[in-house]
């Protein structure tokens, strides 16, 4: 699997009624990194969100059950700031916008 900033450390949030509690936590020691929302039933990464000092800001990422990223888009205080990305399993380009 390549993921987008893999330096960044990874947090799985876990189950609904854990979230928001877990989330809250992390939010207020200002966070940095990716909060995995979901993952494949083969274990690997579905849906993950970057957050940057405490809020969600940055990429916000899905997975192909192989890997691959499926789709991508960038995100600043809750605007989308672009670009947005899709891409087919094999790894080619489906559509590419650039938020303007």
């Amino acid at each position: 699997m390549r993921l987008i900033k893999p330096e960044l450390e990874r947090v799985y949030l876990g189950s609904r009624d854990a979230r928001a509690e877990k989330s809250k936590k992390l939010s207020l020691e200002g966070f940095t990194g990716f909060f995995i929302d979901e993952y494949h039933s083969n274990g690997k990464i579905k849906r993950e969100y970057e957050w940057k000092n405490g809020f969600q800001n940055g990429y916000q990422i899905e997975y192909y059950d192989n890997g691959q990223v499926k789709y991508y888009d960038q995100i600043e205080d809750y605007d989308d700031i672009g670009p947005s990305k899709a891409f087919w399993p094999d790894g080619s380009v489906k559509f590419e916008e650039i938020e303007t």
